[in-house]
């Protein structure tokens, strides 16, 4: 796949990936509400909204909100898939994002977002990278 750069031009402050065309049996219906919750909790710049469905005890938010006027843009995923380590399920979605700046610069990154499920076997967010 071609990822398109995110210039001033084109940034939008919002989350604007097309889940539908990436829906699979793992990719579903609740971790797609899950993932997408917490990049909206990114764009509101809500962190209780952000860790609703992270690991208790997490601390990824200084990933987001360490820069207090920032905005953010999440556009496209690159990685999706479903593996097995250690004899236990995580789900790997990797999501493109552009971080527009207070001095209104643009940078485009990527990000890794991993689930694991816990104890009471719900799939939740067990780290960020």
């Amino acid at each position: 796949m071609e990822f398109k750069e995110i210039g001033a031009e084109d940034f939008k402050k919002g989350v604007f990936i097309d889940f539908e065309r990436y829906k699979k049996d793992f990719f579903n219906d609740d971790i797609i509400s899950k993932f997408k919750g917490n990049l909206d909790g990114i764009v509101e710049n809500d962190k209780k909204k952000f860790k609703v469905h992270l690991y208790e005890g997490s601390q990824k938010e200084s990933l987001f909100f360490d820069e207090e006027n920032a905005q953010f843009m999440f556009n496209d995923l690159d990685l999706l898939e479903k593996i097995t380590i250690d004899g236990r399920e995580q789900i790997r979605i990797g999501v493109r994002y552009a971080k527009k700046h207070e001095d209104r610069s643009i940078e485009n990154k990527a990000i890794t977002y991993f689930f694991t499920k816990n104890k009471e076997g719900h799939w939740l967010i067990e780290n960020i990278d």
